[in-house]
C-alpha cells in the first residue's frame, strides 16, 4: 500500500504524524518522563503556524479523546477508574488537558475553522474536572 501512495503525500502525512506525537520514537515513556513529554508538546504545538495540519488532526484526537472520558464520568465511572491504567492520575491529566485547550485556544484565534473543535475540548475539560 505504501508504493501507491505519491510521495508527498507521504511526506505529508509522516510530517503530521510526527506533529501530532509527543515525545521521540524510541523514548522511553513512563510515569518519570511524562510530565516533560507533555509539557514539550504543549510548547511545541503552541508555537506551530495555527495553519498547520497537524494541529487539527491533534485537536481532533483530543476532542474525541476528552468527549469518550466525559460519557464514562456521565456514566458514573471515577476519574481514579478512568485515569488507572494512565502514566498520571487526575491530577496529570487535568494539566495535560488545560496545557492543550491553552495551545489550541491560542491557535483559534487565527484559525477560526478550529473554534467549534475547541468550545467542544473545552466543555468537555470543563464537565471532566468539575468537582
Amino acid at each position: 500500500m505504501a508504493a501507491e501512495v505519491p510521495a508527498e503525500s507521504a511526506h505529508n502525512i509522516v510530517a503530521i504524524v510526527q506533529g501530532t506525537s509527543d515525545g521521540v520514537y524510541g523514548q522511553e515513556r513512563t510515569e518519570a518522563t511524562w510530565h516533560e513529554r507533555k509539557t514539550a508538546y504543549h510548547r511545541h504545538l503552541a508555537a506551530k503556524p495555527s495553519d498547520d495540519p497537524s494541529i487539527l488532526v491533534s485537536l481532533a484526537d483530543k476532542v474525541h479523546n476528552a468527549e469518550s472520558t466525559l460519557v464514562q464520568v456521565r456514566a458514573g465511572e471515577t476519574l481514579d477508574d478512568i485515569f488507572a491504567n494512565f502514566n498520571t492520575g487526575r491530577v496529570g491529566q487535568e494539566m495535560n488537558y488545560r496545557g492543550l485547550l491553552a495551545a489550541f485556544k491560542k491557535h483559534a484565534t487565527s484559525n477560526p475553522s478550529l473554534t467549534r473543535l475547541v468550545t467542544r475540548l473545552e466543555r468537555a475539560i470543563e464537565e471532566i474536572f468539575t468537582p
